[in-house]
């Protein structure tokens, strides 16, 4: 009688990290313990992604290409398949979304101006993010599909006079 080794399997869930929503495309490697490369996985569009049988094993997953607008995840998890696993090892990774930033600056001296409030609108008119500048006169917001999109000053830092110049901005199919 001949016993065969056994097999698992790594399954990977890629969600959003701001809302949970599954993310499709995400690449990930799967190495072994001795750095050699045994497969990739593409999470579908529940999110998910199902290694091929490995042996036993132990093995490190990580990320090799995020999708369009999110950051490339650092994380990784190393994944042991022992002979008493004989069953599929989940985990999850989370991206953040890029982010745009937009730092609000002094026309007369370059300083940084908190307090200044702002709107950012798509081609369509519609608002997709509004606030007011931080401490470092930044207003942060994650990255929106692409397209084409204006800032404009609602209200102005104390101090200075609101401004009616309107700057435009760009995002591409990569989220830069």
């Amino acid at each position: 009688v001949e016993n065969e080794p056994t097999k698992g399997f790594i399954q990977i869930v890629k969600t959003d990290a701001l809302d949970g929503r599954p993310i499709e495309g995400v690449q990930f490697d799967i190495v072994d313990a001795g750095g050699n490369g045994v497969g990739t996985m593409t999470t579908d569009a529940n999110g998910e992604a199902l290694s091929p049988e490995l042996p036993v094993g132990t093995y490190i997953v990580r990320e090799i290409k995020a999708p369009a607008g999110f950051e490339l995840s650092e994380q990784a998890y190393e994944a042991v398949i022992t002979a008493a696993t004989n069953e599929t090892l989940e985990y999850v990774f989370r991206n953040a979304p890029k982010q745009v930033h937009i730092t609000k600056v002094s026309s007369v001296d370059g300083r940084l101006l908190p307090g200044a409030a702002l709107e950012v609108t798509n081609a369509a008119g519609e608002i997709i993010a509004a606030g007011e500048t931080d401490d470092e006169g930044e207003l942060t917001f994650p990255i929106p599909q692409p397209g084409v999109y204006m800032v404009r000053e609602k209200k102005a830092p104390a101090g200075f006079v609101l401004t009616d110049e309107a700057v435009t901005f760009m995002v591409s199919a990569e989220g830069e």
